[in-house]
């Protein structure tokens, strides 16, 4: 049996002793932003009105990190932009915070209050 979630997640059930295996994962809002890390094609984030940034893997599209901020799903509050490393994943969001994760984990670890008026909508890394 198949069961769908308004979180966006879709499980296999099996009906012998109802034990689940998670098939696919969705946003449940539209996805503002899709930026793949340079020099690697497997592996992409993407932001999403529904308030979560995820991180995929392009071999399997399996979501490897799910991040939110600390405040919750609060109605207006979402990242607009993204980008990652191997260890950090960066948001811009529409408070005009940019807020910092922990890849392995999605831990917030710092947070720029006022670092726009009207919503972060870029974000850059340098590399050197």
């Amino acid at each position: 049996m198949l069961a769908a979630t308004n979180k966006g997640y879709m499980y296999r059930v099996r009906v012998s002793d109802f034990s689940t295996m998670l098939l696919a994962e969705n946003h449940t809002e539209g996805v503002s932003h899709v930026q793949y890390m340079p020099n690697i094609s497997d592996k992409f984030i993407t932001s999403s009105q529904d308030g979560t940034l995820r991180l995929w893997d392009a071999n399997d599209y399996s979501v490897k990190a799910r991040c939110t901020h600390q405040e919750g799903n609060i109605s207006g509050i979402y990242p607009i932009c993204s980008l990652f490393t191997d260890e950090i994943i960066i948001a811009g969001y529409s408070d005009g915070k940019i807020r910092a994760f922990r890849v392995d984990n999605c831990q917030q670890l710092w947070q720029i209050d006022n670092a726009h008026k009207n919503g972060v909508t870029s974000i850059a890394l340098s590399h050197n």
